[in-house]
C-alpha cells in the first residue's frame, strides 16, 4: 500500500498493510483515530467488520527498497522505512 485510498478496503479484507511511513508518533495516533472511524461496525450484518483501529505492528528487518523521497502513505512526508500496520483487536 503506497496511498491511503488502498487502506480501507486492505483492513476490510482483513489483511496487513505494508507501507512506506515517516515513523512519527503524532501520525500513529491520526491513523489509529482514521481508521476506526473509516470501517465501521455493524453487529449481524453480514458487513461486520472488527472494531480495532490500524496501528503499526513491526518495521521489518528484511526491507524491500524504498526509493529516496518516498511519501508516507499516511502524511505525505519523506518514509523512513517500510512498515507492516494491522487491525488491534
Amino acid at each position: 500500500v503506497t496511498h491511503w485510498d488502498e487502506v480501507a478496503p486492505a483492513l476490510q479484507a482483513r489483511k496487513l498493510i505494508l507501507a512506506p511511513w515517516c515513523e512519527t508518533e503524532e501520525s500513529e495516533r491520526a491513523i489509529r483515530e482514521a481508521t476506526h472511524e473509516e470501517v465501521p461496525v455493524s453487529p449481524g450484518s453480514p458487513d461486520h467488520r472488527p472494531s480495532g483501529s490500524m496501528k503499526s505492528l513491526c518495521i521489518p528487518l528484511e526491507q524491500p527498497p524504498l526509493a529516496p523521497g518516498t511519501p508516507c502513505f499516511f502524511t505525505g512526508q519523506p518514509a523512513k522505512r517500510w512498515c507492516l500496520f494491522g487491525r488491534s483487536y
